[in-house]
């Protein structure tokens, strides 16, 4: 029985026992907005009768849910800084549904302390809610990008690369995905100062309405709403010394005029770093053992950028964003990377190499980014009907010479000298489009229904070089050209409401059409149609507030993207290379989610990945003392985990404590000459710590620890691993300073070994640049409060709050 049919099943059998699990509980969904019809998130609604009093926060559409509340006529009340307060009383005979609008407060509004703090992390049907502005005093000189490493399940590694729960991550802005590079949204990321953000919004499975791929996680970023009409201008700098000094710094210009707000940004550096790789290769048959060691110094790594988001409402049901950034890096490394290593072809104790050398290599990179995109929303029928249209592009140009020398002192039969130049120009143009209709049916169910397309096309002009007789000569066989182009059409329809009234359900699917071809030198070597059908099942039942479950269920066929397939080979020496596999199959996954969250403090997760024919990478010994690193598909790759997720206040609320632990299992299986069969229990933690030393003087701290035992990873053993990174930041009027030091104790080192049943041993050590020291400074120069004189009516407030 495959996955899709397990899912199907699973599917099945909830609308099966439908008719069973009715009760007489329902939920309350309450959606608040503002005059516009926009919804508002971050407001406090509280629901209240004679025995209980019910709470719940504004996700980013609006929406604040009561699971099993015990009135039908209920007091209401709303509250949100900025906001009329609304207190009213609601008759849920007849609907389990209210919509309200909350009016703008115009008078000048002073600054308030507030001691009660509302929970740090909640739930919300399928997302898990990290709400940062409960400690906006806390986390001053931050950006977007420090936030999302301190989230829980959240986890950034060495590369840059975010995952949750072993799940590639797409990155939305209030609702809306944002179609940019990685390097460019990371960047995009590092420049949004915390003050600025209200909550995070973790969907570890996202619904079939959600514009994203196969398998992928969902964090949405809500940043708060300007209320009043302003422009302000900030500074930031960063000085990091790690084993370089890389400076770095932005001007940011925000505002709001009217209908019209914005945010630009113009930022550049450098950036630099210097890590140590080693790899001991030893042949148990016949004696041969070979040891290298890496230098790799990257030095004057320097990037400039510019970022420009608009965003205005057409009227007041219509809305129009757009977004534009542009960024161009390039680097001539100031020193060059170093490969130490000797070659033993009979290895004793106390005995000497045969040969030993030092490889040289000089990379030359320069690449421009640039990416365009705009929303548009629009609601009709009464706010029944909304309309929601994304497009935007990203053009990607890169160019790259990568020259390596093996320099070899003496030899004897074991090396072969080596050298080369790789000269890759590579140019990537992706356009994407998104259209989805969302309807309210009813009180109790939403029909969401859409289509997104995807269309990329790569071009990779591969030359190679051999050095001979003091010039280099090019050389036919090993250069070559690959086009690869990849066109997507994914209709989805996706239905949410209530079932048995204390359960909340969330089905859809998605139908995926794909048309990828790649051809090398004009010849077709990959060209594959497929169309393959996504299921997604979401299940909440929460009998009160206290106890909610929820269960989250997909299915899908996961392909594999360009540089993946690409058949680009690296050599770091004759012997040894590292290349794609334009051959890798599509995988079979299956991914399942459940959470149980108590009394909104406390939160267990317990997740399950079953990936049959899932892709990684795999290791081979070929005769000749050579090894080939490159991509294979194993027979499966599953990972499970159970996860502890908490938070706790002490002093007053002036020391906040947000632990998550677990347990993790990771298993791989090979296939034909693949040969793997391993399993591994792990254990992880992490810890973020925010400390108010004085409040009076705004000083602040911060502690993140975080720990990985032993664990597996496809092939590869990993020892464990270890992370910590302390700060102490400073407010003075517009000034903010913060010094944070990062890894202090040099122990984030990747140790890693080669499981495999040939008679080989393999070990690799990444020795990062982990350790740096990093001062940030913001400085507002320009807080400009704009005063707009606005005639309104007692008629006009009226209707603006009875939502017409």
């Amino acid at each position: 029985m495959n996955n899709r049919t397990i899912c199907y099943l699973i599917i099945l059998i909830q609308f099966i026992f439908h008719p069973f699990v009715k009760a007489q509980l329902k939920e309350y969904r309450i959606y608040v907005y503002d005059s516009s019809h926009a919804p508002i998130p971050g407001v406090a609604v509280s629901l209240v009768d004679s025995t209980q009093t019910q709470w719940a926060i504004t996700d980013s559409s609006g929406l604040a849910q009561f699971p099993a509340p015990l009135c039908v006529t209920c007091r209401v009340r709303c509250s949100m800084l900025g906001y009329h307060e609304l207190d009213s009383v609601i008759d849920f005979s007849r609907t389990s549904q209210a919509n309200i609008v909350l009016t703008k407060n115009t008078r000048q509004l002073q600054t308030v302390e507030i001691k009660s703090m509302r929970p740090v992390i909640t739930s919300s049907h399928e997302k898990i809610i990290v709400n940062w502005s409960s400690l906006s005093s806390m986390i001053k000189g931050e950006t977007v990008w420090d936030l999302l490493k301190q989230s829980p399940l959240v986890e950034v590694d060495h590369n840059e690369q975010i995952n949750i729960l072993h799940r590639h991550v797409v990155i939305y802005i209030n609702g809306k995905k944002e179609m940019m590079s990685a390097s460019a949204l990371i960047n995009f990321l590092k420049n949004i100062p915390a003050s600025k953000i209200l909550q995070f919004e973790i969907i570890p499975i996202p619904t079939s309405a959600y514009d994203v791929g196969p398998g992928d996680a969902v964090v949405n970023i809500v940043i708060k709403k300007d209320l009043a009409d302003h422009l302000e201008g900030q500074a930031n700098f960063w000085a990091t010394q790690n084993s370089y000094f890389n400076p770095t710094g932005n001007i940011q210009f925000t505002g709001k005029i009217g209908k019209l707000s914005f945010i630009q940004t113009n930022y550049g550096g450098l950036s630099g770093s210097r890590s140590l790789f080693t790899e001991q290769y030893s042949e148990n048959l016949s004696g041969y053992q070979m040891n290298d060691s890496v230098l790799r110094a990257w030095r004057d790594m320097k990037y400039l950028g510019t970022d420009w988001y608009l965003n205005g409402d057409l009227d007041s049901v219509q809305n129009l964003s757009l977004h534009f950034s542009y960024e161009h890096d390039w680097v001539h490394p100031f020193n060059p990377e170093y490969y130490s290593f000797s070659y033993f072809s009979n290895y004793t104790v106390g005995s000497s190499p045969d040969s030993t050398g030092k490889t040289t290599e000089d990379t030359y990179d320069k690449n421009d980014n640039m990416c365009y995109a705009f929303q548009y929303l629009v609601s009709l029928l009464k706010n029944k009907l909304k309309l929601n249209i994304d497009a935007g592009q990203i053009h990607y140009y890169d160019y790259t010479d990568q020259y390596t020398l093996n320099k070899t002192m003496y030899q004897n039969k074991t090396d072969t000298p080596l050298h080369i130049l790789q000269s890759i120009n590579q140019k990537v143009h992706n356009t994407s489009a998104f259209l989805r209709f969302q309807y309210t049916l009813s009180t109790h169910f939403t029909l969401s229904a859409g289509m997104s397309t995807y269309f990329t096309k790569n071009f990779s002009d591969v030359n190679w070089y051999k050095y001979q007789t003091n010039q280099f000569v090019y050389d036919s066989s090993q250069s070559y050209t690959y086009q690869y182009s990849e066109n997507t059409y994914s209709p989805f329809l996706n239905i949410d409401g209530e079932i048995g009234k204390i359960f909340t359900i969330t089905i859809g699917a998605k139908y995926q059409i794909a048309r990828i071809s790649g051809k090398q030198n004009q010849y077709s070597i990959l060209d594959r149609n497929t169309n393959d059908l996504f299921p997604t099942l979401i299940l909440n039942f929460g009998k009160n507030q206290d106890h909610q479950f929820t269960y989250s269920i997909t299915s899908s066929v996961n392909w594999p993207d360009f540089w993946e397939l690409s058949p680009l080979r690296y050599y770091s020496s004759a012997n040894n290379f590292i290349d794609n596999n334009p051959h890798l199959s599509s995988s079979q996954d299956l991914n399942q989610t459940l959470r149980y969250t108590l009394r909104q403090r406390h939160q267990f997760v317990l997740s399950y990945d079953n990936n049959k024919y899932g892709w990684g990478q795999y290791v081979y010994f070929l005769p000749n003392h050579n090894i080939n690193l490159t991509r294979v598909n194993f027979a499966y790759t599953r990972s499970a985990g159970l996860y502890y997720i908490s938070q706790f206040a002490f002093f007053d609320n002036h020391v906040q404590v947000n632990p998550a632990m677990g347990i993790e299992y990771n298993a791989t299986k090979g296939q034909d000459t693949v040969l793997a069969d391993y399993a591994r229990f792990n254990g992880v933690a992490q810890c973020h710590m925010f400390f108010m030393l004085n409040e009076k003087k705004s000083w602040t701290a911060g502690l993140n620890l975080a720990y990985r035992s032993r664990s597996l990873s496809g092939i590869y053993e990993l020892k464990g691993l270890f992370s910590c990174d302390m700060s102490l930041a400073k407010s003075y009027k517009n000034w903010n300073i913060r010094l944070a030091i990062y890894d202090p104790f040099k122990l984030y080192s990747l140790h890693t070994q080669v499981l495999t049943p040939l008679p080989y041993n393999m070990k690799l050590t990444g020795n990062y640049d982990s350790r740096y020291v990093s001062l940030h400074i913001t400085y507002t120069f320009w807080n400009h409060q704009i005063r707009v004189e606005k005639k309104s009516s007692i008629l006009d407030d009226i209707q603006n709050r009875l939502g017409h």
